[in-house]
């Protein structure tokens, strides 16, 4: 593998008065331009046919030199952040935990990266989440969210941050979301204890009132009802 070797007295052109290395300062030194060396330090080299020599030096400079790229002044030049903030209710539920392990993955293959906020089942934690993320310009929100408020979410979204909810939404309510089908999913396990000669079936609830709770709740009773099962209650 060839090597490139930097010069000693060609350092002082990569920094500037605070003494941080810049992709201007490369560039120059270098002879490429700032728009090669921002591809190549992006990972995006092959997919814009960099050469391998040009990638390997860019990579070895900036390592030698320990570039960091400054991304709050990069987010506040181009208006966008490359990063995608989630919100979610408990991210040591096993559930939740899948979801971010999941959204993070897929945001690395389109070059994103994740903030992740844990609104620990508090709407005010939720609220303030939201806030923080739109403050550091990210380029868009996932949540999932709790409770049944939904102002401050619809809020969010006509201020012009792009937000999707998971797992959980608000019937009524436009905007855009990703959901299990939860009426279905109860409606077939219902009926598989039904199948098995089961009777008396309890189903037991989450939040009272939101929209995953009321479809499980709607398959369940539709399940007993197409088998003429009569809903009893414990009270």
């Amino acid at each position: 593998m060839t090597t490139h070797s930097l010069p000693f007295y060609k350092t002082d052109h990569f920094r500037n008065e605070k003494n941080n290395v810049t992709i201007q300062s490369m560039a120059k030194t270098l002879g490429v331009s700032v728009t090669t060396i921002s591809r190549v330090l992006n990972g995006l080299g092959e997919q814009f046919r960099i050469s391998k020599k040009t990638i390997e030096l860019v990579t070895t400079t900036a390592d030698k030199l320990n570039y960091r790229p400054n991304n709050i002044a990069k987010g506040l030049r181009l208006k966008k952040s490359s990063t995608i903030g989630l919100i979610l209710p408990d991210i040591t539920n096993t559930w939740f935990a899948q979801l971010a392990l999941g959204i993070e993955k897929e945001a690395r293959k389109h070059h994103y990266n994740i903030f992740l906020c844990n609104s620990n089942d508090d709407i005010k934690v939720e609220k303030k989440s939201i806030a923080l993320l739109q403050s550091w310009m990210v380029d868009g929100i996932i949540i999932a969210p709790i409770g049944l408020e939904s102002e401050h979410l619809q809020k969010a979204s006509k201020s012009g941050t792009p937000l999707v909810l998971i797992d959980r939404f608000f019937e009524g309510v436009n905007l855009p979301y990703i959901s299990s089908n939860d009426f279905e999913g109860s409606l077939e396990a219902t009926q598989y204890l039904i199948n098995y000669g089961h009777k008396k079936i309890a189903c037991f609830q989450g939040i009272v009132g939101t929209s995953p709770n009321n479809q499980r709740v709607n398959g369940y009773k539709q399940a007993l009802k197409k088998n003429k099962i009569p809903l009893t209650r414990p009270w």
